[in-house]
């Protein structure tokens, strides 16, 4: 359990710098806002509406967001999130593979015919 609520402290970090690089400034979205709203997009998506939740979570930060910060910060959040759910699924999977190579080192990757 405590592993799991480090990750999603993790992922909150992730999504704050996300929307920082991308020009959403700390006096207009601040850490404990942007957690909160984390923690409400996790609690609404527990029960999932689409297939790995695709769509949901990123429409639910934005509209959250944008109703917080204001008009003006929607490109900025709406490429903050997005940047944000790229590093939430396409950084595991190549670290998957490295991390599966090691642990299969010198054994092959594709199941060989049984004796």
């Amino acid at each position: 359990m405590a592993i799991s609520i480090a990750s999603q402290f993790a992922w909150t970090i992730v999504l704050i710098v996300a929307l920082r690089m991308c020009g959403v400034p700390a006096d207009v979205l601040s850490p404990g806002i942007i957690f909160g709203v984390y923690a409400l997009v996790l609690v609404i998506t527990l029960i999932p509406l689409s297939p790995g939740g695709a769509g949901v979570p990123e429409l639910l930060f934005i509209a959250a967001f944008t109703a917080i910060a204001g008009q003006e910060y929607t490109a900025a959040i709406t490429a903050g999130v997005f940047l944000y759910r790229i590093y939430y699924w396409f950084l595991p999977i190549p670290l998957a593979w490295i991390l599966l190579k090691v642990v299969r080192r010198g054994k092959s990757m594709l199941p060989g015919p049984r004796s």
